[in-house]
């Protein structure tokens, strides 16, 4: 009987260390593209206005809000969602139209490390 008393307790801990790993994992793949196109440069014309504006929410908004829901899950995991969320509506207002299914799916696994430090906060919070 005590393991399943123990088990609503330990649900937003286990929803913590999920997103953490996660965000570990996403970070590290982020790293492995950065590495991957200074190794091999896909040429091109550079950075343009567009793509600054782009960079500002992924990577950095996202990275730094799964960095920062390591110490304060709320703020970090609003960050995170709230970035993913800017970037597509931003690929909307510059480009004039919903980017494809394929720039959607590539959000979903960076928002859901953002959903889940948010659903451990609120978790947390409850008495």
């Amino acid at each position: 009987m005590e393991n399943v008393n123990e088990s609503p307790r330990n649900l937003p801990s286990l929803i913590r260390r999920i997103a953490r790993i996660w965000s570990i994992v996403c970070f590290g793949f982020f790293v492995f593209i950065i590495i991957m196109e200074i190794l091999y440069p896909h040429g091109g014309e550079g950075w343009r206005p567009r793509d600054m504006v782009l960079a500002a929410f992924i990577p950095i908004g996202v990275f730094l809000g799964m960095a920062l829901a390591w110490r304060r899950e709320g703020l970090g995991g609003a960050l995170t969602t709230l970035s993913v969320i800017g970037f597509y509506l931003a690929m909307f207002i510059l480009d004039g139209d919903l980017p494809r299914l394929g720039v959607f799916a590539m959000l979903i696994p960076l928002i859901i490390p953002g959903i889940l430090f948010l659903i451990s906060w609120a978790l947390h919070r409850r008495p």
